[in-house]
């Protein structure tokens, strides 16, 4: 996971000339704000709870959906208090949306 971090830095590094650039004066919060959701987001890696949750969702939900849910071995998680919320992929067929 580490990986995907370093590369989400390296991708805001690359951003801030651009970003001095065009919004001179809202460059420091952007960079706070990335530095902010980049710690958040390390936070959710790193949480011991992590794997297990995304196991019990892919065994509760995925497997049984037929394929209609998905759940990535890196998915986001959330936590709610009493629980975690686990990213998930749900299939919508064409005929089901409504324009």
């Amino acid at each position: 996971m580490s990986s995907t971090i370093e590369k989400l830095a390296e991708s805001l590094r690359l951003c801030i000339p651009f970003l001095k650039a065009m919004h001179a004066d809202n460059t420091n919060e952007i960079a706070a704000a990335g530095k902010e959701a980049l710690t958040e987001y390390d936070g959710k890696v790193n949480d011991p709870r992590r794997m297990p949750a995304i196991v019990a969702a892919q065994e509760e939900y995925a497997i049984p959906s037929d394929d209609n849910i998905e759940i990535d071995d890196d998915a986001m998680i959330a936590d709610s208090g009493d629980g975690i919320w686990v990213q998930a992929w749900v299939y919508v067929r064409n005929e089901d949306i409504k324009s």
